[in-house]
């Protein structure tokens, strides 16, 4: 089933230094998403905002979002070296 989605998650960092840092890291891989899927990441103050609207499966969706969260871990865990 093909439906419009939008989606918007957010999460805080401990401080806006590394909001900006994770938000940063992440807009590059917003710009490989699939074929109709917009994804923006940014951050205001301490929370980093990712909005996603897409045309399509919402089982695409989930792995997105899932894709997304695994890099921003990684990125968290880099930054805390």
């Amino acid at each position: 089933m093909v439906v419009k989605i939008r989606a918007r998650i957010g999460w805080w960092e401990e401080d806006e230094r590394r909001a900006v840092a994770v938000a940063s890291a992440l807009e590059p891989c917003n710009r490989e998403a699939p074929r109709g899927m917009k994804i923006h990441t940014y951050n205001v103050g301490r929370k980093v905002i990712t909005e996603i609207e897409m045309r399509g499966r919402p089982e695409t969706l989930a792995a997105t979002i899932d894709d997304l969260l695994a890099c921003a871990l990684v990125v968290q865990r880099v930054l805390k070296i």
